[in-house]
């Protein structure tokens, strides 16, 4: 019997998530609107590793991916990309792309998300320059910034060579 109840145990446990990465979240969301429900199953006291574009690892319960892409364009999703990101220290994959950040710029925290691997951003109407600190992304190995139109512009993109880890730079205009 008590090996039926310790696997339930464990299993219970891969589900759950850090409490100040799902504060860090809870934080991000509230920077968006979304008329379509995207965030429907952000529900606060719940697990996080459950929610809909939330991926953890099992064993830690880290969060690792945040996927929030928009599927459509009649799913319009407006936010604001938040510096709550920085309380998810383990995320590795990054999708927000075709989500309307309303003109803003790329802020300079994300050069801060250290082990960030795959960061998609493109069809996001971001304008400004595109921030050197991208440069300290030493884990990021595909980096998608296309579709932002002549908004986005980037002073000198050999700052990014230096660090050129990188798979795939994805720079359409």
């Amino acid at each position: 019997m008590l090996g039926i109840e310790h696997n339930w145990v464990v299993a219970e446990l891969k589900l759950q998530c850090i409490d100040n990465e799902r504060e860090a979240l809870v934080m991000f969301k509230v920077g968006f609107t979304n008329p379509s429900n995207r965030f429907s199953s952000w529900v606060a006291d719940e697990a996080c590793c459950k929610w809909s574009g939330v991926g953890c690892q099992n064993r830690t319960g880290h969060v690792l991916t945040l996927d929030l892409h928009s599927y459509n364009s009649s799913e319009v999703v407006q936010g604001q990309l938040r510096e709550s990101l920085l309380g998810l220290p383990y995320l590795r994959y990054i999708d927000l792309s075709l989500i309307d950040f309303k003109q803003m710029p790329i802020p300079e925290f994300i050069g801060s998300l250290s082990k960030v691997k795959y960061l998609n951003l493109s069809n996001a109407n971001l304008k400004g320059i595109v921030p050197d600190h991208l440069g300290n992304l030493s884990s990021l190995q595909s980096l998608d910034l296309s579709g932002n139109s002549f908004s986005l512009k980037a002073n000198n993109l050999d700052g990014f060579q230096v660090f050129l880890p990188w798979k795939s730079l994805i720079w359409v205009v």
